[in-house]
């Protein structure tokens, strides 16, 4: 008998025929859930993520900081997907971009902008299964399911710093936020 520690909580036993037997204890998860999903703020914050736009409007640059601690960590088990789901609400963070580019008729505004969210939420599930590698074994896998970022646009205050143009900006907002909380 062999012990892994899968969340802290998982038993791995070998049986006399191939593969393994795992028992994953839920109570130890719902004890330990903030941490681990304090661990998945860490991943989180300055994650870089893709530029977006076009030639015309653009946000290149950007990154995205969570500004607290998990606090409001929901616990919930998906019989359906055979998964754990682990969700944060009441979180605020920041995205942020380098440079942005916003162009409507003959006025171009360029700088770069901070945009705060006050109120969000993420969630994440992670679904066990098997898994046959190229040989042949079947071995145990485990898959992101549930993925949930939920911004609640009516909290998203847009912070703007550039050209001249820039202070005329709010003609732009709608832009920064649509793409800002897809």
């Amino acid at each position: 008998v062999c012990s892994s520690d899968l969340f802290g909580a998982a038993a791995v036993q070998a049986t006399g025929t191939s593969g393994v037997h795992a028992e994953l204890d839920i109570a130890v998860i719902e004890q330990a859930k903030t941490v681990y999903f304090d661990n998945i703020l860490k991943f989180l914050n300055n994650l870089q993520l893709p530029d977006i736009g076009d030639s015309k409007n653009y946000l290149h640059g950007n990154h995205i900081s969570v500004n607290q601690a998990a606090s409001n960590v929901l616990f919930e088990v998906d019989v359906p997907n055979n998964a754990v789901k682990l969700t944060c609400n009441d979180l605020s963070a920041n995205f942020y971009t380098d440079s942005f580019r916003g162009h409507e008729w003959i006025f171009v505004a360029t700088g770069h902008l901070e945009v705060v969210m006050k109120k969000m939420s993420i969630g994440m599930g992670l679904s066990f299964t098997t898994q046959t590698l190229p040989n042949g074994a079947i071995v145990p896998a485990v898959n992101a399911v549930d993925v949930l970022v939920d911004i609640d646009r009516s909290d998203i205050d847009i912070k703007i710093w550039g050209n001249i143009w820039s202070d005329f900006a709010s003609a732009f907002e709608i832009f920064f936020k649509s793409t800002v909380v897809q």
